[in-house]
């Protein structure tokens, strides 16, 4: 976690994938503000956040190679004694769903 000025605060969604990520989307149960940053951004993506959802893709088709690292970091609006990522869907280059397992929820 990487803690910021005022009382907004931003942690990394690690991705560990054995193929191509063309898009992405998960849901969350805290104050998200924002997301940028991470692979989506390195490889092109288009990052949107509301505060339910996190949304990632490519306009232009590009993908998330195959590899573990930082998929993007998520900016909260104060602190949040649990985050919880839900409802997450990967897709390959063609549309379709990866399966995808979530790790625990994050306890600050």
């Amino acid at each position: 976690m990487t803690v910021q000025g005022g009382d907004e605060f931003v942690l990394p969604v690690s991705l560990s994938n054995q193929f191509d990520v063309a898009g992405f989307q998960f849901a969350h149960n805290g104050c998200v503000i924002g997301a940028s940053g991470g692979d989506a951004e390195a490889n092109g993506f288009m990052i949107s956040a509301s505060s339910s959802m996190v949304l990632g893709f490519s306009l232009t088709g590009g993908s998330i190679p195959a590899g573990s690292g930082t998929l993007v970091s998520v900016t909260f609006d104060g602190f949040q004694e649990s985050i919880c990522l839900q409802d997450a869907v990967l897709s390959d280059p063609s549309g379709s769903a990866y399966d995808v397992e979530l790790g625990d929820c994050y306890g600050g």
